[in-house]
């Protein structure tokens, strides 16, 4: 019995470091072909958004501790006619692929290097980006049903992504005066939501 419990341990051990490294070099081969989708990954941050985004050097990226996700050498967003919204280097965004398994989707990190974002008000105190976002035509909903609903039972985890800034630059402007906050390297972490 003993023998037959070691050679079960050690198969099932073999498979599951065979399945790490597959994961692990999973990028290796997908990566290949992640350019030729980037312009459909842009037109769906445009449906959302109603901007324009701009995407240079698009990667998949997973780590050992079983996340994945994206990474933007250069991530633009603007307005249609070209006025820069957020411009950033180095942009990732990396997803839990563990928490899957309980039905709950959690974003791990949020990292951005260089991040230069300009908001412009109007005269009458609404963002200039508001008009170029989506209208929803959906009818309001109270708040046990919300607007935002995932798909086969999944639900976001209250437990916020660490967010990592290696430098920013926030304006906002109304056209004659601008107010302008920078900084350098700035870590949000451990960020639980109570519910």
């Amino acid at each position: 019995n003993i023998k037959l419990l070691s050679k079960i341990g050690v198969i099932l051990g073999s498979v599951l470091l065979g399945i790490f490294v597959i994961f692990l070099a999973l990028p290796l081969i997908l990566n290949l072909f992640i350019d030729k989708y980037t312009p459909q990954i842009a037109g769906e941050i445009n449906k959302l958004t109603g901007l324009s985004t701009g995407l240079e050097e698009v990667r998949i990226v997973t780590t050992p501790k079983f996340t994945t996700g994206l990474k933007v050498k250069k991530f633009e967003l603007y307005t249609p006619q070209k006025e820069p919204v957020i411009i950033a280097d180095d942009f990732q965004v990396k997803m839990s692929l563990l928490p899957l398994l309980a039905k709950s989707i959690r974003i791990d990190a949020v990292q951005l290097k260089n991040a230069d974002i300009t908001l412009k008000v109007n005269k009458d105190g609404h963002l200039a980006i508001e008009e170029f976002l989506p209208e929803t035509n959906e009818p309001e909903q109270d708040a046990e049903t919300s607007a935002f609903s995932l798909p086969f039972g999944l639900k976001l985890s209250n437990h916020l992504p660490d967010i990592r800034i290696g430098g920013y630059k926030l304006a906002v402007t109304d056209g004659k005066e601008n107010y302008i906050l920078s900084g350098g390297k700035t870590d949000i972490t451990n960020f639980i939501i109570k519910l």
